[in-house]
């Protein structure tokens, strides 16, 4: 698998999205994985639809935001 450069930046721009720049908790803590990645997936489809649901990239961004502040 590649690295895409712009893995930080979704990153960045989720966790921005959960907590409204860091002025809320993150609302996903504690839920289960499944939950976790439904959120995951459906922000990322509205945060940049030129990005099909599900090719490789898109499940790299998602498994690596998941891993990355959820800890699954």
């Amino acid at each position: 698998m590649t690295t895409n450069p712009y893995f930080d930046h979704y990153e960045q721009a989720w966790i921005d999205h959960q907590t409204d720049y860091g002025q809320h908790p993150d609302p996903c803590i504690g839920l289960p994985l499944d939950q976790i990645q439904d959120r995951v997936s459906s922000w990322l489809s509205e945060f940049n639809p030129l990005i099909s649901p599900e090719p490789q990239a898109t499940e790299s961004i998602r498994v690596g935001i998941v891993q990355r502040f959820y800890g699954w």
